[in-house]
């Protein structure tokens, strides 16, 4: 009888580099490699948009939470109970001719008495930078 010819393609991993290792230490590997891989999608995707979010409406750029924190903050230190302090949303005018956005802010906290009531401010925002100019309650405290 002759020998069977040698195998031109192997199945499995007998042929594998790694067969040596124990399945853990692969699983291991393997939970190690995904944060190295998601961090590298994450920095290609800054870099390719430059690292600011593109709106598909450029007069929502101060909406963007990076700008609205220090609005809401200045809100949120004028109440009773500045812990109730809840955002519903947020809303944004055109720029008028002197670069001024206003923004509409509308929220849920604690009066006086313990009760909820839903309160408005608004803020008038350089919209070049986005930067606080004014802002006032409307109504709610």
């Amino acid at each position: 009888m002759s020998n069977p010819p040698e195998a031109l393609a192997m199945t499995g991993s007998e042929g594998s580099p790694t067969s040596g290792k124990p399945t853990w230490l692969k699983v291991l590997q393997g939970i190690a490699l995904a944060p190295i891989m998601l961090g590298g999608f994450l920095l290609l995707g800054y870099l390719t948009t430059g690292g600011e979010t593109k709106s598909a409406n450029p007069q929502a750029a101060c909406l963007d939470s990076r700008y609205m924190f220090d609005i809401l903050w200045e809100v949120k230190q004028s109440l009773r109970e500045p812990d109730s302090f809840e955002h519903i949303r947020s809303s944004a005018t055109g720029v008028d001719e002197n670069g001024v956005q206003r923004i509409l802010i509308e929220f849920r906290a604690r009066n006086g008495f313990g009760g909820v009531n839903i309160g408005k401010a608004v803020a008038d925002v350089q919209f070049q930078g986005c930067k606080l100019v004014s802002w006032r309650l409307i109504d709610g405290r």
